[in-house]
């Protein structure tokens, strides 16, 4: 299951009587009950939301009653999923009876934004590219740009998450935390949620790592190379492992398959051992045992019973 909408983001010990007052305990109509959802924290709420929309809180969401009103009106609103950094425990149960989708990370209540929009894959790990940030030249200074678009439109997609990189984002995810820690008030909270920010919460620049890598490359006493020739690396890779070039042009998101095949057609040789085999098998020459040096009938036939000679 996959959902997706806009964010509606509040803060810590979000309890029952400002999800539903407790006025409107008088009925358990979900119709009823949706109607003064959230009235009490947010009064534009039932005007504002939609339905697949999104609720994130912060520490224990839903506390208070043990009544199920409080999920029913969330659910009833329209609400796709509640994410939060942790759940009353009360909460926790009733929204599991009654069916609403809920989501315990401390990670991804603090990444989303009020406003934003969220996207959850239940069913499968996943990364999806949909912003960049490029550094321009403008009137001789350089000014980074951002935007929700990229070179071409096969640029923005999503990607299974393999688990190594699930546990590296973890890892930063944490790192961050404790730099919030530790700067304070002085921590940018600007770029909150983004994931490549520097220990004070700045956004690194588009080329850091282009700068970065030939001083890396240097101090491991490796090849000099570019960044984007790990990007070759990885296809060439993919590709000698058995990856279909198809496969390989949407990691790499590239418009047209021509482009990968282009570029890459020449290191395929699994394909070209595969078709030869394939002729081998379906082109089969007739048997016949004519087949001698020609030669032999200019030297009658001596080289080929004394070869030495």
């Amino acid at each position: 299951m996959k959902v997706k909408g806009t964010v509606h983001k509040y803060g810590d010990n979000v309890d029952t009587d400002v999800i539903i007052p407790a006025r409107c305990l008088n009925t358990s109509d979900p119709g009823e009950l949706k109607l003064h959802c959230m009235e009490d924290i947010d009064k534009d709420f039932v005007n504002k939301v939609k339905k697949g929309d999104i609720i994130a809180g912060g520490k224990n969401f839903g506390c208070g009653s043990s009544r199920e009103h409080a999920p029913i009106a969330i659910k009833a609103s329209g609400i796709s999923c509640v994410i939060a950094e942790s759940f009353a425990r009360i909460f926790y149960r009733n929204a599991i009876n009654i069916g609403l989708p809920i989501v315990e990370s401390k990670e991804a209540s603090k990444a989303v934004q009020d406003g934003g929009t969220a996207e959850i894959d239940f069913d499968r790990g996943t990364i999806t590219v949909k912003r960049t940030v490029t550094s321009v030249n403008l009137d001789g200074k350089y000014k980074d740009i951002e935007q929700d678009s990229a070179k071409t439109k096969s640029s923005l997609r999503t990607l299974p998450l393999v688990a190594n990189f699930r546990e590296y984002f973890t890892e930063v995810k944490a790192a961050q935390e404790t730099n919030k820690r530790i700067c304070g008030n002085a921590y940018n909270y600007q770029y909150d949620g983004y994931v490549f920010v520097d220990e004070m919460g700045d956004r690194l620049r588009p080329n850091y790592l282009t700068d970065g890598f030939p001083k890396l490359l240097e101090k491991h006493g490796l090849k000099r190379m570019r960044f984007h020739d790990l990007r070759h690396s990885c296809a060439s890779i993919l590709l000698a492992n058995g990856v279909p070039l198809k496969q390989i042009q949407e990691w790499l998101g590239h418009s047209d398959f021509s482009t990968t095949a282009n570029i890459y057609a020449h290191l395929d040789y699994s394909s070209k051992l595969s078709s030869a085999q394939a002729m081998t098998a379906g082109l089969l020459l007739p048997e016949d045992n004519r087949f001698s040096s020609k030669w032999v009938d200019f030297d009658g036939g001596q080289n080929a019973e004394n070869p030495e000679s």
